[in-house]
Formats: structure tokens, C-alpha cells, sequence
């Protein structure tokens, strides 16, 4: 038994370790996505309003991302009062100050992923359980977007989570197992108002099995309160908005992700053509297109063994996977619905994938133990490990937010299929590429400045969709942006003078004016 658990507790040591390996390096310098600089500031909204008791300022959003700015609004603040220079955002402390945020939210991923591990263990058992988290927690995109600062990792674990220890409750009545579902449902709501499906979901399965259960339905009738108040209380506790004024927070919430959600599109790049409201298509070809062949691989194989020997997979799994999917499609349908389109939407189903691609690849591990003995098994793990694992991560290091399926040829011919948005990738190593070719305060012109205006003096940027072009030197444009009619309509010509590849794709285009020639 002892060398059992110091077998797992190397297992997740070693995980760990990982974890942190892919995630902590370059953190902080390999992005500044628009939204983080909303969050930047929303997050200190937050705290200025704990710290005032102005509790009303801590709705900021109708996301809401309440965890979010706990997460990372805390250790910012306390590097603020011991560096007194920092309290201010500035273009020189920015990355500071970011690198902290992303520190402090990829330490709680890691936390939640590990205790999702052990959640697992008991449905699935712990080889599974591990293989499953490890599966989607390397998966190259799921990897990049685990070193943004977003709010679609985080809402993927709580979610999983409640998920998980609801269905645990399910196996085994626990009043302590439906509470913990309780607490990690209201976090997912806190987190994206999207999460309050997983809080719907467990709370319809646990009122029909209520009404199921003739002989305990007393206790039923207890447990699902518990799970109710736990979920409330903790949406409550850390949400200082709600104390102040519940109706209007949480009607705000609901109405606001209703309309911007479900009434108005994203612009999007879809074979080619760019749309306002994505089709149905959308996000097959985005899971698709952002998940790697070994996950497909896996599900392959789950999906060929359970249709040729049942049998071989236990009833538990049968029953959890089913439960896992009714949800999950839930979730996709409601997605695809959705007029507001973004392929970060799928990030909450890699879970789901990954537990799927982990039943297939243990049997087939099995399969090749039993036919070829160690020595093939070790080979298959090496193999797989190295191919479908350390190879994608060491080539796409650090920008794995740009990865696409190899199964779709280039970089390039992937931005045919669905169009990769600029989303502040490489931000830092562009303003660094900038300032040695062309020196430091020249004038630059994008289309969306927010970005680089962290890091760059503001009255050196430009947005080049409402400003001549007699104003900036240099026009950067992102995969996707095109010129707008101002600027080719403008005084001076802009022609390509440099650009920056990452992973394989002309992702930052740089364009530098010379005088238009008269005719």
C-alpha cells in the first residue's frame, strides 16, 4: 500500500513538474490578449472596491469572472504595497504585474488539474484518471490557452470538477461529495455565467433522481439542498456585488450574456470568408482543427473497442461517459446556437475528450501488453509519448495558442479553414523586433492598439481605422486584418517591409509609408 501511494505521489510529482515546465517559462512575454488588459483593470476595480467597501465595484462584468479577479487582483495588490512603484500601470512595470496574474492563475490550474486526478481516480481508477487530465492538460491548444489570462481553463476545471464529484455522490452518498459538487458548480458560475449549466444540469439529475427514489426520498430531498445552498452560499460569499444588490448583479448577468451571447456574432474567418454569425460547421471544424491526431486517435480507439467487445469496458464507464456526454453535447448545442461564435468556447470539452481518448488508449495499451508482451508496451509508450506529447510541445514553444491539427497541412493552409485571430500573440517579441530595426518612440498604427499600449507610449499608437495616415510610420496588421479604406485611400502608400512568423505563419505584418507617386 505504501509503495502504491509513493508510486502516485511520484506520478504526480513528475505531472507537476511538467505542468509548470510548459506553462511557467516565457509566461507573461508570450501574449497580452486584449482581454487581459480588461481584466487588468477590472481586477483592480475589484479590489479598490474591497478595500473602500464600495462592494458594488466588484461587478465589473457580465461574464462575471469573479474568481479571475480574486486569482489574480490578490497577489497584485500585495506586490503593490511592497513595491510601492508598481501602483501605478505603467509601460515599464505592465509585464511585471502580468507575469504575476498569469504566475498566481497557472499555480491554481495546477491545483485544480491534480484534484481532478484524484477526483477521477475513483470512477475510473487512477491510471485512467491520470492519463485522461494529462491528455487534454498537454494538448497543445488547451496548453495555450492555459497560459493566457482568460477565463475558459479555469471555467473547464470548475466545471469538470462539479461534474465529477457529483457523479461521485451518485456512486456513493455522501453529504461531504454533493456539497464539494455544490461549491465547484458555484465557482463555474462565478467564473462564466456560462457555468451555471453544469449547476442546471446536476441540479435536474439530482431533482429526477429525488423524485425517482420512493424509499429515501427524505434524505434525496436533503442532499439536493445541501447541493443548492453550497452553490448559492459560495456564489454569495465571494461575490461582494450580491450583498449589496442581488437583483440587479445577477439580472444584469443573466440579461447581458443573453443578448451579447445569443443576439450578437463575432466576426470570423471561415473558408476563406469572413462573417459575422459562424454556421453550424463552426466548431466541429474547430475541435477538428485544435486538437491533436493522438486525442483522435484515442477516441478512435475507444469508439472501435466498445463497438467490437462491450464487454471489455466496465459499467461504470459506460454510465459516466454517458453522463459526461449528455452534458457535454448539451453544452455544444448550446453553443452552436449561440449567434456569438469563438473557437475558445470548445476549451470546456477537452475533458470530456480526453477521459474518452484515455479508455481507448488503456485498452490498447492492454491489447499490445498481452500480445507483445513489456517490451512492445514500453516501445508504444515511448512512441506515443514522443510523437503525440514532447514533439508538439518542444516545436511550438511558446506560442501554442496558434497550434492547428498537422493533419491539416501548414500554418497557413489551417488559416484557410478557420481564421486565427491576432489576439495579442507575440506582443512583447514584436514591440522588441520594432524598436531594433526601426528605434525606439517611432509611431505605429494598428488596428486594434490595446495590446500594445501596455508596453509602448500611448501617444506613439494609432488606431489606423479613424487616423490619417500623416500620423504613424509604420502600420502592423495581424493574420486576417486587412487595410482599411482610409489608409489606402490616405496620403502615403504603406508596402510590407518586414514581418514576423510564428509557428510556421505570417502572423505580424509590418508596413512602412513612402510618398504617394503623382501620375
Amino acid at each position: 500500500m505504501l509503495l502504491i501511494k509513493t508510486k502516485k505521489f511520484l506520478v504526480l510529482t513528475v505531472f507537476s513538474a511538467i505542468f509548470l515546465v510548459t506553462r511557467i517559462p516565457f509566461l507573461g512575454y508570450n501574449e497580452i490578449n486584449p482581454d487581459a488588459v480588461n481584466w487588468h483593470f477590472r481586477a483592480e476595480q475589484f479590489i479598490v472596491g474591497l478595500k473602500s467597501g464600495d462592494f458594488l465595484k466588484t461587478y465589473q462584468h457580465y461574464h462575471p469572472g469573479v474568481t479571475l479577479m480574486w486569482i489574480m487582483g490578490v497577489p497584485i495588490e500585495l506586490n503593490r504595497q511592497i513595491n510601492p512603484q508598481h501602483r501605478v500601470y505603467t509601460e515599464s512595470n505592465f509585464l511585471i504585474q502580468h507575469q504575476i496574474a498569469k504566475y498566481s492563475l497557472v499555480l491554481v490550474q495546477l491545483a485544480l488539474s491534480i484534484g481532478l486526478i484524484l477526483a477521477l481516480k475513483d470512477i475510473l481508477g487512477f491510471k485512467k484518471s491520470f492519463l485522461a487530465v494529462t491528455l487534454f492538460s498537454f494538448e497543445p491548444w488547451f496548453l495555450g490557452n492555459s497560459r493566457l489570462l482568460h477565463m475558459d481553463v479555469l471555467l473547464t476545471l470548475f466545471v469538470t470538477l462539479s461534474l465529477t464529484y457529483a457523479y461521485k455522490y451518485y456512486l456513493r452518498r455522501s453529504m461531504v461529495l454533493i456539497v464539494t459538487a455544490g461549491v465547484f458548480s458555484g465557482l463555474a458560475f462565478l467564473t462564466k455565467s456560462v457555468g451555471i449549466l453544469s449547476l442546471g444540469f446536476v441540479l435536474t439529475i439530482l431533482v429526477v433522481a429525488t423524485l425517482r427514489n420512493r424509499v429515501g426520498r427524505k434524505r434525496s430531498v436533503l442532499y439536493l439542498g445541501a447541493f443548492l445552498f453550497s452553490s448559492v452560499a459560495t456564489i454569495f460569499i465571494l461575490f461582494p456585488a450580491l450583498w449589496v444588490n442581488p437583483k440587479f448583479v445577477l439580472s444584469d448577468i443573466l440579461t447581458e450574456g443573453l443578448r451579447i451571447g445569443t443576439r450578437r456574432g463575432h466576426e470570423q474567418v471561415v473558408m476563406g470568408d469572413t462573417v459575422d454569425v459562424a454556421g453550424p460547421s463552426f466548431y466541429p471544424l474547430v475541435l477538428a482543427l485544435k486538437t491533436s491526431p493522438l486525442i483522435w486517435l484515442g477516441i478512435g480507439l475507444f469508439i472501435f473497442t466498445i463497438i467490437k467487445n462491450p464487454r471489455k469496458y466496465q459499467s461504470v464507464d459506460k454510465k459516466f461517459i454517458l453522463y459526461l456526454s449528455i452534458f457535454y453535447l448539451i453544452y455544444l448545442l448550446g453553443m452552436t446556437t449561440a449567434s456569438k461564435k469563438i473557437d475558445r468556447y470548445m476549451i470546456p470539452l477537452f475533458p470530456w475528450l480526453g477521459v474518452l481518448a484515455s479508455i481507448g488508449i488503456t485498452q490498447a495499451f492492454t491489447e499490445i501488453r498481452s500480445r507483445y508482451g513489456k517490451v512492445g508496451l514500453q516501445f508504444s509508450l515511448l512512441l506515443v509519448t514522443g510523437i503525440g506529447v514532447l514533439y508538439p510541445l518542444v516545436k511550438l514553444y511558446p506560442y501554442y495558442f496558434t497550434y492547428t491539427n498537422p493533419l491539416f497541412g501548414s500554418a497557413e493552409n489551417a488559416n484557410k479553414i478557420i481564421g486565427q485571430k491576432p489576439f495579442g500573440i507575440g506582443i512583447p517579441e514584436l514591440k522588441s523586433r520594432l524598436v531594433a530595426k526601426y528605434g525606439n518612440g517611432i509611431s505605429l498604427g494598428f488596428i486594434d492598439k490595446k495590446p500594445m499600449s501596455t508596453i509602448y507610449p500611448n501617444s506613439k499608437l494609432f488606431d489606423i481605422r479613424e487616423t490619417g495616415t500623416s500620423k504613424y510610420n509604420l502600420i502592423i496588421l495581424g493574420p486576417n486584418e486587412e487595410m482599411p479604406k482610409n489608409v489606402t485611400s490616405g496620403k502615403f502608400t504603406f508596402v510590407q517591409d518586414d514581418a514576423m512568423y510564428i509557428n510556421g505563419l505570417e502572423f505580424w505584418r509590418i508596413y512602412i509609408h513612402e510618398p504617394k507617386k503623382v501620375i
